[in-house]
């Protein structure tokens, strides 16, 4: 019997027994479609916790300056040094992001309240427009930003400063001689506050910046550093090796207690310089995600299993029902491999449907998730894109996510397929299996 022969008897025969399928259908379609749903929810949740410390921190890799001569602050000077040293690097970098970082001590005053402020970070709006798009805005725009002394800050702070778009605020902060300072900035945008990365954060220009906190035009805290695809341990090797020519390194660190160790417990004069990845930077981060991928590994373990016994033992009582039939075939001569090899397409075909109702079940889920806004749930905001769960597809979770279907789906009806073709004729023609 040749293929093309095969595969129409297959679907004929599926079409007529569809009904026996039914509990089939449902089962391998559900269990595909729950794995769909976890798969792309993990992806975009890792996705989006990702983007929250890119969108905070400023990119993937980070050479810092810790200034001792004024109490270690986050500080340096050597940019168009450094930049020269990175072209030596000879790695593909998608973009440089020059930061000023000032953490704890920043200060915003309006109409007799005031806020301090976790983090006040000095950006080029043009240079982080991919960061800054990544905001929750509830108020205001992005675009009216660049009009000078804008401060971008978050619902947290206005509530607790009780000020509104376009009021007036002050921002005190010591500049780099410890002397105090305060400007004038205008509130042109407010933000979502996304919990942990974005409590009493606020972004204004980094030229504003510099000169609030006395710092030379080539002076900033930290230059990031954008990849399409962040380095290897042996690659940031090679450049510390580079740098470590030219700078005043600190040690090349691979856990978050050196980096502690390096910063707060050593001493040296002047300014000292760091190559951090976002990895280390963040390793908190880091944990959570590989919490996750644990946790998503160990319930596709257990959803496979569930869908592997139901498919056996739904799959045994359909052939079961089938003898009488399985046995006909047998008795017009068809051979044993050739009503194996059927019984395996009329599955084929079983699969097939399965994978679209399954996608079809998780398309619907994953729009409703994606509609219902979770930033109730404290914390929560992290995983999510302005406020919404968004689901990550990739060509190659999906392939997975079918191929491990189908790994699940052939030994539980090649099987029971396997004993049907080999029962003795007599026994099959009579229904008894």
């Amino acid at each position: 019997m040749n293929l093309y022969n095969k595969l129409s008897l297959a679907w004929s025969y599926f079409v007529k027994h569809i009904r026996r399928f039914a509990f089939l259908l449902v089962a391998l379609g559900l269990g595909f479609g729950v794995i769909t749903i976890m798969t792309s929810l993990s992806q975009g949740m890792t996705k989006n916790l990702y983007s929250a410390a890119l969108n905070h921190y400023g990119g993937e890799l980070f050479i810092i300056g810790y200034d001792q001569d004024h109490r270690n602050r986050m500080h340096m000077n050597q940019i168009p040094r450094i930049e020269a040293i990175l072209e030596q690097w000879d790695y593909p970098m998608v973009q440089l992001i020059p930061r000023i970082n000032y953490f704890g001590d920043g200060k915003l005053y309006f109409a007799g309240n005031s806020v301090g402020q976790k983090n006040v970070l000095g950006i080029n709006w043009e240079d982080e427009a991919f960061n800054l798009n990544d905001l929750n805005i509830l108020e205001g725009s992005l675009e009216d930003i660049r009009e000078p002394q804008s401060i971008v800050i978050s619902s947290q702070t206005a509530q607790q400063l009780k000020c509104r778009l376009g009021d007036d605020i002050i921002l005190r902060v010591d500049t780099l001689q410890g002397q105090a300072n305060t400007g004038h900035f205008i509130v042109r945008a407010i933000f979502k506050d996304p919990g942990l990365l974005g409590s009493y954060k606020s972004f204004i220009d980094l030229g504003e910046f510099q000169g609030l906190l006395n710092y030379g035009p080539e002076d900033i805290s930290s230059l990031g550093i954008r990849f399409k695809k962040p380095p290897e341990v042996e690659e940031l090797f090679k450049l510390y090796q580079i740098l470590q020519e030219a700078l005043p390194m600190a040690p090349f660190m691979e856990t978050k207690e050196q980096l502690t160790h390096n910063i707060e417990r050593q001493s040296w004069s002047g300014i000292r310089y760091f190559l951090i990845p976002l990895s280390l930077y963040v390793s908190q981060v880091d944990d959570l995600l590989k919490s996750m991928d644990i946790l998503a590994y160990f319930l596709y373990l257990m959803i496979s299993l569930i869908i592997l016994v139901s498919i056996a033992v739904t799959y045994r009582l359909v052939i079961k029902d089938r003898t009488h039939e399985i046995g006909t075939m047998r008795a017009l001569g068809m051979q044993k491999k050739d009503l194996t090899s059927l019984l395996l397409w009329e599955s084929l075909f079983l699969f097939i449907l399965s994978l679209f109702l399954g996608a079809v079940f998780a398309g619907i889920v994953l729009f409703i998730l994606s509609r219902i806004p979770f930033s109730t749930i404290p914390g929560f905001e992290l995983f999510m894109k302005k406020g919404r769960l968004i689901p990550q597809f990739s060509f190659f979770s999906s392939l997975m996510n079918i191929m491990l279907l189908l790994i699940i789906t052939l030994p539980a009806v090649y099987f029971p397929a396997r004993r049907a073709s080999v029962m003795d004729l007599p026994h099959s023609l009579s229904g008894d299996n």
